[in-house]
């Protein structure tokens, strides 16, 4: 099995589960900005604590591999467990924020192999890339920030940030924003 065929087979189990999801990171990354190399499905997962233990084992039903106890308790502990689809590793996030339920609401689907497959929107993935904040999410939304150049709702993107960083005591998220609009000429 191809690791297209893989990947297709994650999106065919996640269209038919009936939950809630949305595509991040690598895949992400070709629909929204310039492809890169990724060997990985990246999801955020909307299910209540009630709903992982249905969600795995009907994972596990489907072909994925995964350590069920283990992943209960890394969804409780972390917000997040990782299976395997065929030696594909899936990283499955829980959403939890009011953000992310937003993100969900303003997300679009796109057909991948036959699959209707959603991804959050253009604004929504900076914001997920800025919030992980590592050295290659800021060449990610370059690549985004550039594709998308013009189409982008910086106000929206702005709210967030404000939002995320109102209840700290140092600014983490608004010099992220910063350096993004600076690096690719979006600052007003």
């Amino acid at each position: 099995m191809t690791f297209a065929d893989r990947v297709r087979e994650v999106y065919r189990f996640l269209s038919n589960a009936n939950y809630n999801y949305m595509i991040i990171g690598g895949v992400a990354q070709g629909v929204l900005g310039e492809p890169r190399l990724t060997q990985d499905v990246d999801i955020i997962l909307f299910l209540s604590e009630k709903e992982v233990d249905p969600f795995l084992r009907s994972a596990e039903k489907f072909g994925f591999a995964l350590s069920h106890d283990q992943s209960i308790q890394s969804a409780k502990d972390n917000l997040s467990f990782r299976m395997s689809f065929n030696g594909l590793p899936v990283d499955c996030l829980i959403a939890c924020t009011a953000f992310e339920s937003e993100a969900l609401a303003r997300s679009f689907s796109v057909s991948l192999g036959g699959v209707a497959v959603k991804f959050p929107s253009v604004e929504d993935y900076i914001l997920l890339k800025l919030i992980a904040g590592r050295p290659k999410d800021y060449l990610d939304v370059s690549s985004v920030a550039e594709r998308q150049k013009g189409h982008i709702d910086l106000g929206y993107i702005k709210k967030w940030v404000q939002s995320f960083d109102k209840n700290k005591e140092v600014l983490v998220y608004a010099p992220r924003l910063d350096r993004f609009l600076k690096e690719n000429e979006l600052a007003n």
